[in-house]
C-alpha cells in the first residue's frame, strides 16, 4: 500500500485575515469574531511582522487595556512552504508550542495552517477521504485590505472575558502581502 504524503498547501486556509500592527486589541478581537477566525497576520504596511491569536489578544487586553496596539501581543511568525509535509510542520508546531504556521511561497503569504486545520487533517486521515471544514472563515474577499476599523457595535471584549473562549474573529485580507 503506497502512502501519500500530505502537504500543508492541501489543508491550509488560503487568504488569511490580517491587521495592521497599529490596530487596537479591541479591534483585532472584533475582526476575529466578525470573520470566524482565531488567528490574524500582523502587518507593517505590506510586510508580515508576526501573528496574533485570540488568546494573545485577550491576555494582552487584560494586562494593557483594549486600546493598546495589537503589536504588543504579536509573536514572530512560524513560516513554512506549501509543499512542506504536514508531518514536519506539525512536529515543528508541537515542539515550539505554536498554534499556527504562516504559509509562504517565495516572498508572498499564501495561507495559514492552524490547529483547526490540523484537526481537519486528522479527521480526513481517519475518514480516508476529504472532509469539509467545520469552521469556515467568513471574511469577504471584496473588503479592502486597508480597512482598519470595525464598528463599535461589533465589540466582543466583554463576551471574550466572560467566556474565555469564544469563536475567533477577523477582517481584512492579504492582497500582495510579503514576508
Amino acid at each position: 500500500m503506497e502512502r501519500t504524503i500530505m502537504t500543508i498547501g492541501e489543508l491550509m486556509t488560503p487568504e488569511p485575515c490580517a491587521v495592521d500592527e497599529g490596530l487596537t486589541l479591541a479591534d483585532a478581537a472584533d475582526r476575529m469574531t466578525a470573520n470566524n477566525v482565531r488567528h490574524l497576520l500582523v502587518l507593517r504596511g505590506n510586510r508580515l511582522v508576526g501573528t496574533v491569536d485570540l488568546g494573545d489578544v485577550v491576555f494582552a487586553s487584560e494586562a494593557r487595556g483594549d486600546h493598546a496596539p495589537v503589536s504588543i501581543a504579536t509573536r514572530r511568525a512560524h513560516t513554512c512552504r506549501p509543499e512542506d509535509p504536514i508531518s514536519e510542520v506539525v512536529r515543528q508546531m508541537e515542539g515550539s508550542h505554536r498554534r499556527s504556521a504562516v504559509v509562504v511561497s517565495g516572498n508572498h503569504v499564501v495561507g495559514i495552517f492552524t490547529v483547526t486545520d490540523a484537526l481537519r487533517a486528522l479527521r480526513q486521515l481517519s475518514a480516508g477521504e476529504p472532509v469539509r471544514p467545520e469552521v469556515v472563515p467568513t471574511h469577504a474577499p471584496e473588503l479592502p485590505a486597508e480597512r482598519e476599523q470595525v464598528l463599535p457595535s461589533v465589540r466582543v471584549k466583554r463576551l471574550l472575558r466572560e467566556h474565555r473562549a469564544a469563536p475567533s474573529p477577523n477582517d481584512g485580507k492579504l492582497f500582495g502581502a510579503t514576508f
